[in-house]
């Protein structure tokens, strides 16, 4: 088992091993609530910053898709 999971580390995450929807459509599509909270997607009215937009992009990123 241990053996196993070194092996998924290991390997880097590519479009082909992503759910069908996202690489069919090549896209992420990243959605937040409705609240802020700071820094996590702060309420600066554009919805498109903080940690978690962070994050969302640099996981579209790794697949090769674009976030949406």
């Amino acid at each position: 088992m241990l053996v196993a999971q070194a092996q998924a580390m290991a390997t880097p995450a590519k479009a082909q091993d992503a759910p069908k929807p996202i690489v069919s459509d090549n896209k992420l599509r990243i959605a937040m609530p409705a609240f802020a909270s700071d820094p996590f997607f702060p309420a600066d009215g554009s919805g498109d910053k903080g940690i978690d937009m962070d994050l969302a992009r640099g996981i579209a990123a790794e697949l090769g898709v674009e976030s949406v």
